[in-house]
């Protein structure tokens, strides 16, 4: 009995731990977003893809780079970092790179900011 509550307790540590880097809906992300005081919202989007319109309050770091994860080191660690692109892949490899760069809360945006649009939730101007 004791092994397998050991082993329900570290599945649990296990998938809290993972919790952190999640994959959220358009919807979800930005309502969650707006409640974390001082989070960064990261595009990750090209500068062309950028000036057809981001997300308010966003800051680019260009995927394409090649200071791309020297950019993302400057960022700080304890900050939340909710991350899009323009339908999800860039972004995800972003989240994957971020967590092992030490970060400890990671959000991708599902679908990325065309799932956004899709749900014709706003963008603006850069």
């Amino acid at each position: 009995m004791k092994k397998y509550l050991f082993f329900i307790l570290i599945l649990g540590l296990n998938l809290s731990a993972c919790a952190q880097n999640e994959v959220l809906e358009p919807k979800v992300f930005i309502e969650n977003f707006k409640t974390h005081e001082n989070a960064v919202l990261l595009d990750v989007r090209t500068p062309e893809e950028w000036n057809q319109g981001i997300i308010e309050g966003a800051k680019m770091i260009n995927f394409f780079s090649p200071a791309f994860e020297a950019e993302l080191k400057k960022l700080n660690k304890e900050q939340a970092v909710y991350v899009y692109c323009k339908s999800g892949g860039r972004s995800g490899k972003t989240a994957a790179k971020l967590k092992t760069l030490g970060f400890t809360e990671v959000y991708d945006l599902s679908g990325g900011i065309t799932a956004w649009r899709d749900q014709d939730l706003p963008t603006v101007k850069p």
